[in-house]
């Protein structure tokens, strides 16, 4: 039994699902889709009739898909997150004496050694004529207040026997003649370190000396002295020594160990 398009009046067979003519779909739940003007199917190719939604040969639609629009995008997506902070370095403090930056907690100045707490107790008590008078930090190392500069006038000629005189003191330690290494610290029989030059005697804890503060080479009538890596440092004449690096000493010079000043004399 044939049956009538609803759409066009064709007479189609009783099986047909599409309009052989129009292309109206002959389901009686399905709203045909909306037909478009195309020349040709986009599935297969095949020639259309304007105003079919259907193709004849393959059955493929032939109304344009709908275009699906981005939502617009968010105002915030673009706004850029604020770079962190760098961290606040630490306010760095003037030594007093050779006005050298130190960090807040540094006790002793990394470029002279002096103690900058002793220091600043010594300037307070200081009169203010002195205050007045006393120079005022610069970019070299000032001498340590309770040195005294040997003159040539006052160094005493070679004798042929090396030794060491403290500053504070006057007291003289004489050193060995012969060939060898020599360690100058401190005493301690707890860590079982017993150096060949003792300076406990001379108030050494005091005034910074390490237990393996140095180390003193006499080697072919010459006498060297190394510092080895301590913590409050090794001078020769007020020039700090790299660790590990021998220095040749000679008649009237200083040797500061921390804060405790000697002068060499052969």
């Amino acid at each position: 039994m044939a049956i009538v398009c609803p759409n066009c009046s064709a007479d189609l067979p009783e099986d047909a699902v599409f309009c052989d003519q129009c292309g109206t779909s002959l389901s009686t739940n399905a709203p045909g889709p909306t037909p478009v003007d195309e020349g040709v199917c986009p599935q297969c190719g095949t020639p259309t009739i304007p105003g079919e939604a259907f193709c004849d040969s393959c059955g493929a639609t032939l109304a344009e898909p709908a275009i699906a629009t981005p939502p617009p995008a968010s105002v915030t997506d673009s706004t850029p997150e604020p770079a962190p902070s760098a961290p606040a370095l630490p306010d760095l403090i003037p030594c007093p004496s050779c006005g050298a930056d130190n960090l807040p907690e540094s006790r002793f100045c990394s470029n002279c050694g002096i103690d900058s707490q002793e220091a600043a107790e010594a300037a307070a008590l200081m009169p203010v004529a002195e205050a007045e008078m006393a120079p005022q930090p610069e970019g070299e190392p000032a001498p340590a207040m309770e040195a005294e500069v040997v003159t040539e006038a006052e160094s005493p000629g070679p004798t042929g026997q090396p030794r060491l005189i403290i500053g504070d003191t006057g007291a003289e330690i004489v050193l060995p003649t012969a060939e060898g290494d020599y360690i100058v610290g401190r005493e301690d029989p707890v860590s079982g370190i017993f150096p060949e030059i003792d300076l406990n005697a001379h108030e050494g804890e005091h005034h910074g000396v390490s237990r393996r503060h140095a180390q003193l080479t006499i080697q072919a009538g010459m006498v060297f002295v190394e510092d080895l890596d301590s913590t409050n440092f090794t001078f020769v004449n007020r020039k700090k020594l790299a660790p590990r690096a021998p220095t040749a000493l000679s008649n009237g010079d200083e040797i500061r160990l921390g804060r405790l000043i000697m002068t060499f004399l052969e």
